[in-house]
This record gives structure tokens, C-alpha cells and sequence, in this order.
């Protein structure tokens, strides 16, 4: 009531609230897709890397194939990482493949010309199987290669049902936008010199 003895009642359109919590919960859903799109493929925990450097790659994997457990993880070394060496998982077996490089290097005064190229987990029995509702993380490190720029590494996830190759890499640039299954980016860039002040 006011000073002229006159109320007034706040009008409210009650077909305007069903419908305002409508666009809320489809908004909310649209958005979860979205985020569940950019981290559905394995990615690293850490994917910025000093060139020239050991550095420990952790990939995670957040998915089955289409619901189906993970039986198989086999992660492909890029050119130019140097002596990698898996983290060993309980439950699943490892196996390391070698080949022959175009271009040997030495390290700790021993020329290696062949060098591991591929690390493969795979599961010991059913129940080790990782679930599609589940995450986990394969490991290794190895000596990154010596040029700044954008590393990519490739993927193949196989299940119990199907498998997926998360292979995929820009034409150009470092961007995985439009990308169905993208491999996982790992950024190098020199480190910067830290300044002491005096």
C-alpha cells in the first residue's frame, strides 16, 4: 500500500516459469555435452613440455568405446622421444616394440640405432578391464625432442566391443576443433629465464 491508500499486487506471467526452467535445463545440457565433447578423447595431465627435456606423460582415458570396457591402451612414440619406458600397471601386461631409426643418437656415450617406438597395455583378464564409467592413466617418459612446436600422440583404445584410433591431427596449426578423433597434443616451448630482482 502507498501513501494514497492504493496496493498494488506484482503481476507475474505464470506461463513465462515452466517455460524459463525449460530453456535453464536444455541450456544446462548443451552445456555438458560441450564439455563432455572436448575431454571425451585421451588427453595428458600435463601437456606442455620443455624441448630437450625428460618429461613424464600421463594420458588419461575418461571412456570405453561406446559404453564397452577398455581391454587396450597402445600409445605410438613420436619422432624424436628418445628411450621411453612405460609405467608398469597391476593387472595388465606390457609390451615394448623397438625399430630401427633413420637417424641414431648417442646417449651416455652409446650410440642407440633402434629405439622404442610403441608401448602397449593390456589387460590380464576381464575384471581388470577399464570401465566405461571409470578414468585411468597410462604413464612414460622420455627425453623430448630438441625443437620447439606441437607433438602429437597417437592413441588406439580397443574394447571389448569395437576399438577407436584417436590418431587425428590438424592439417595445420595445433587447434583439434572439427576433429573427429584427435590425438593427444603435447605443446613444446622453451623454457623462460626466470628474473631475480636486486
Amino acid at each position: 500500500m502507498n501513501r494514497h491508500g492504493l496496493t498494488f499486487k506484482p503481476s507475474l506471467n505464470r506461463s513465462l516459469v515452466p517455460r524459463a526452467r525449460g530453456y535453464a535445463f536444455g541450456a544446462a545440457i548443451l552445456l555438458s555435452l560441450a564439455c563432455n565433447s572436448v575431454v571425451a578423447h585421451p588427453v595428458l595431465d600435463q601437456a606442455v613440455g620443455t624441448p630437450g627435456s625428460y618429461f613424464k606423460a600421463v594420458l588419461r582415458v575418461g571412456h570405453g568405446c561406446d559404453g564397452s570396457p577398455t581391454r587396450q591402451i597402445v600409445i605410438q612414440i613420436p619422432k624424436g622421444f628418445q628411450g621411453a619406458k612405460p609405467q608398469p600397471k597391476h593387472g595388465w601386461k606390457l609390451f615394448i616394440r623397438k625399430a630401427q631409426l633413420d637417424e641414431p643418437y648417442t646417449s651416455h656415450g652409446k650410440v642407440i640405432r633402434d629405439d622404442v617406438v610403441e608401448l602397449s597395455w593390456e589387460a590380464l583378464a576381464p575384471e581388470n578391464h577399464l570401465q566405461d564409467g571409470h578414468f585411468d592413466e597410462f604413464s612414460f617418459t622420455s627425453r623430448l625432442p630438441t625443437q620447439a612446436g606441437t607433438q602429437w600422440i597417437k592413441v588406439i583404445q580397443r574394447c571389448e566391443t569395437g576399438e577407436t584410433h584417436w590418431t587425428e591431427v590438424p592439417e595445420r596449426g595445433g587447434s583439434t576443433k572439427g576433429l573427429r578423433t584427435p590425438a593427444a597434443k603435447l605443446e613444446l616451448r622453451p623454457q623462460t629465464p626466470s628474473v631475480h630482482a636486486h
